[in-house]
């Protein structure tokens, strides 16, 4: 906690700091961001020709079906009030991380969820402000990318999730590393959990400054 609140600083975008920019009215939301299952606590709009329509009222659940319809109408991003945009980060990081925490949640979707969690900690250094909630949200996905590395059997049925996946290359590029590097640490004898979790930390924060997937590919000329 004390690193997120010391790498805000040094970004400059505290929740304090970004909450007194000038902002648009409406600030954008992706729609990769939503999950279904969520119960929204604020209106969520949609940007019309000329104006923004209530999409979303407070307490809808939001559907899979109505996920479905937004990407087949290709409508890739809502809007929130910007003066709500905040109250939606920490909602909407609570509830992923009530869903992580979830002993009964399978491995499909623990990826999906994870790889959520991790685009909202990255979106949100960069253009919202860390608040609390997204400190716990980061904690919360850093103990699920160890759940994953521990569940899955062996590195071969990693890169077949990770291939199949469409979640961002950044995401992918830190649990892969994650599993590579806790497994190493298992097997050398001085090696212990506390290293584990350290790595696991560091795997998670790497690529968080990084703009584009493009950053994290590997090029041989």
């Amino acid at each position: 906690r004390d690193v997120l609140r010391s790498m805000a600083r040094s970004m400059n975008v505290t929740a304090k700091i970004m909450a007194e920019q000038d902002l648009p009215e409406y600030f954008p939301l992706p729609t990769e961001f939503l999950i279904p299952g969520w119960q929204t606590s604020i209106e969520i709009f949609i940007k019309k020709v000329e104006s923004y329509d209530t999409y979303f009222d407070p307490e809808d659940i939001i559907t899979g079906d109505e996920l479905d319809k937004l990407e087949q109408q290709n409508n890739l991003q809502l809007y929130v009030r910007k003066e709500e945009r905040l109250k939606f980060v920490n909602s909407f990081s609570g509830q992923i991380s009530a869903k992580l925490n979830d002993p009964n949640l399978s491995q499909e979707v623990r990826f999906e969820v994870t790889a959520t969690g991790y685009q909202m900690v990255m979106e949100q250094s960069r253009k919202i402000g860390l608040s609390q909630g997204t400190m716990e949200l980061a904690n919360t996905c850093i103990e699920s990318m160890t759940t994953i590395v521990q569940n899955i059997p062996n590195l071969n049925d990693l890169l077949n999730t990770l291939l199949a996946e469409k979640s961002s290359l950044r995401y992918k590029h830190s649990l892969l590393i994650n599993y590579i590097g806790s497994h190493i640490i298992k097997k050398i004898p001085w090696g212990n959990r506390q290293q584990q979790e350290i790595f696991a930390f560091v795997c998670f924060f790497q690529n968080i400054a990084l703009t584009k997937d493009a950053h994290v590919l590997i090029k041989c000329d």
